[in-house]
């Protein structure tokens, strides 16, 4: 999995590109990683920084169904479990689907590791600032999800996944999906 951050998400969070790093085999890790796995889109999420509440918020979106997670008050000092939360949220939200936790199995055996690069793919960039701007409301819709002092995130993230409309073209012909289903269709065509 390749997570491509903006230049500021980079230096909030005191990221390195492999050329950056100095440890010989998280540097060869993340540079087989980028190689392999660079150019497909269902390897591929784009990540930008913002802040509700004064906290440190990361939202991430899938290159190719548009998929979006946002990860609250996520510090620095979490950054080495940022695949395994991301798990949890895709276990979450498809944890009514017996095949999608199947195809995200597999996905995590074959694709266990996480490698960082800067965001340079324009259409993903715009739809980070429109989704924070619009979705997300600049930070503000995280504030109807806290009930009885507590910040729901996975009833946040099942909402994200469920309102994006993502629009495919097949023989000429558009279908609409949720980027939810759209996200799962190609999990299972891949990996089941």
């Amino acid at each position: 999995m390749i997570l491509y951050l903006t230049k500021e998400t980079f230096e909030r969070y005191h990221l390195k590109t492999p050329q950056e790093m100095q440890n010989e085999l998280p540097k060869k890790i993340a540079e087989n990683i980028l190689e392999k796995e660079s150019g497909d889109s269902l390897q591929e999420w784009g990540g930008k920084l913002f802040y509700f509440d004064r906290r440190k918020c990361l939202q991430l979106i899938h290159f190719s169904s548009l998929l979006t997670i946002v990860l609250v008050d996520f510090k620095v000092s979490d950054l080495p479990n940022l695949g395994d939360v991301v798990a949890h949220y895709l276990f979450k939200i498809y944890e009514d689907d017996v095949q999608m936790k199947r195809a995200l199995e597999y996905y995590y055996a074959v694709h266990p590791a996480l490698a960082f690069s800067y965001l340079k793919n324009r259409k993903i960039s715009s739809k980070l600032n429109f989704k924070q701007r619009t979705m997300l409301e600049d930070g503000y819709l995280l504030e109807d999800y806290i009930w009885d002092g507590i910040l729901h995130t996975v009833e946040l993230n099942q909402y994200l996944c469920d309102s994006e409309v993502v629009v495919e073209r097949v023989d000429g012909e558009k279908k609409y999906y949720s980027s939810k289903e759209f996200f799962a269709t190609k999990m299972k065509e891949q990996f089941l």
